[in-house]
């Protein structure tokens, strides 16, 4: 059998040549056609065309096989007359519906290669800058492990500024985060993959490196830093104490510990705790801290609540000698001068302050240093609203400091920040005088400066001023607890 096939406008034909053929009849298979497929029928017996029956055709079809008897006029060609007879040419042509098309092969399988990994890493690197032994608390989650650690940007060993969390499951979800202690700014935290250190896609194989930078806005810069700041730690008692963490007016002591941080020495300007308990049960979790590189001195407060025995007890050798408990030391290049400012002989709880007075003449004359500091708790100069020397005159003192050409002051008792321009002893201004920061922002409250006097002055942060001690000169800058905006700094030469 013949069969050709072609297109047309109707659809797919194909036409067949007969599987026999007589003289009077002709049969075709149709074995490999579906009878639903043929769309029309006709049958070519030389030039004529017979126009077949549908129905009758797709019957056929479906048995495989299709039998015709050809015309009379169609049984005989050639020459009339002649005896030699001609089968006719017989073709059915067939108009099928268009064939769907066939699905593409199945792809070739590729060689099997190495199974992708199903576990990659994740990288945590801390950086501080300047470098600095400042330790930083981490959480990770999303089924890291251990879900919290420290990391520090120093070379002591202590610590290190990197976590490799290895092996961990190829996914999203897992998280970093720091918490930024106070007196720091966190200046970026980001992944190299552009995962967000919240959400760390991480794919098979892979390692993602998430980088934290933080910026200390008051370094050492290889000079001694000192912190301070008085009038500190509420006694449980307080009604604003909050299980130790404050409202958001009073008892802020907890917030403003952590800026303490990376500092040579803390000079604590008295009024330390507020109640019988408060050095033990307030102070010592928070500032106490930092109780081995304290340096304190009493106010009102340790004598009327504290008890100035428990004070003593307390911090021990730091206090100074009693019953005055004032004493100096010295930090790097500088000179420091610890006061007692309870000078008042009517008031119940008082001190010599003439024999003080003598003790500091003969100290500072005893001593070289091209710079020096002095603090007490209660200011000879103050916009309020405590009244200047509340506990007695320190007028004394001021007159030995401006006799040795002393450069910084420092006092509390007024519960705001305070920073006047250098003065003499009668509050002139003088290029030689003593410049007087008054830092009572320890935590326990807040008051209003009310007079003009200060160059600068703020009631509402709490702090602490650092001080940068360099041979000839010092910088500062007021640290306020985080979330805080006020701030203050500058930098001057000693006299």
């Amino acid at each position: 059998m013949c069969l050709v096939c072609c297109g047309s406008a109707l659809g797919a034909t194909r036409t067949i040549a007969p599987a026999r053929q007589k003289a009077t009849s002709a049969e075709f298979k149709l074995n490999q056609i579906a009878p639903a497929d043929i769309k029309s029928a006709t049958l070519n017996i030389g030039s004529k065309k017979v126009t077949l029956s549908l129905s009758v055709v797709r019957k056929a079809a479906s048995k495989g096989v299709l039998k015709v008897k050809l015309p009379k006029s169609a049984r005989k060609s050639g020459q009339k007359g002649k005896k030699k007879r001609k089968k006719p040419r017989v073709r059915l042509r067939l108009v099928l519906a268009d064939p769907k098309p066939s699905p593409p092969p199945a792809p070739t399988p590729r060689p099997a290669g190495p199974p992708l990994p199903a576990v990659g890493q994740i990288v945590l690197v801390h950086d501080s800058q300047p470098d600095d032994p400042q330790d930083f608390a981490y959480t990770a989650g999303g089924g890291l492990s251990p879900t919290s650690f420290s990391l520090d940007d120093d070379t002591d060993g202590t610590l290190s500024n990197t976590r490799i969390f290895a092996n961990a499951p190829a996914q999203s979800g897992y998280s970093l985060a720091q918490a930024v202690p106070g007196g720091w700014d966190r200046t970026s935290a980001t992944c190299d993959d552009g995962s967000p250190v919240t959400n760390i896609d991480l794919s098979g194989g892979e390692t993602v490196t998430c980088t934290f930078a933080d910026t200390n806005p008051f370094p050492a810069a290889g000079y001694p830093l000192i912190s301070t700041a008085g009038d500190i730690a509420c006694d449980p008692s307080d009604v604003d104490y909050g299980d130790g963490n404050g409202t958001a007016t009073n008892c802020r002591f907890k917030y403003t510990a952590p800026l303490l941080a990376g500092s040579d020495a803390v000079l604590t300007i008295g009024d330390e705790g507020y109640g019988g308990t408060a050095l033990d049960d307030s102070y010592t979790p928070t500032w106490g801290a930092y109780k081995s590189i304290t340096h304190p001195i009493p106010g009102d407060h340790e004598y009327e609540d504290v008890g100035i025995n428990a004070y003593a007890a307390y911090f021990g050798s730091a206090a100074g000698p009693g019953p005055g408990y004032y004493y100096s030391f010295d930090v790097g290049t500088w000179h420091i001068v610890a006061l007692n400012s309870m000078c008042e002989p009517t008031h119940t709880f008082h001190i010599d302050c003439t024999a003080e007075t003598t003790w500091l003449q003969a100290d500072l004359a005893a001593n070289n240093a091209q710079c020096t500091l002095l603090y007490w708790h209660h200011p000879h100069f103050t916009d309020g609203p405590h009244i200047p020397d509340e506990e007695g005159s320190t007028l004394p003192f001021w007159n030995a400091a401006i006799a040795d050409n002393a450069d910084i002051v420092l006092h509390g008792n007024d519960h705001s920040y305070q920073r006047w321009p250098k003065m003499d002893a009668t509050g002139a201004a003088s290029a030689t005088g003593m410049r007087e920061f008054v830092v009572g922002t320890g935590g326990k409250s807040h008051t209003t400066p009310a007079g003009t006097g200060a160059e600068v002055r703020n009631g509402d942060t709490f702090g602490v001023l650092k001080l940068r001690l360099k041979p000839a000169g010092y910088d500062w800058k007021f640290i306020p607890e985080a979330g805080k905006t006020f701030t203050d700094e500058g930098s001057d030469t000693c006299s």
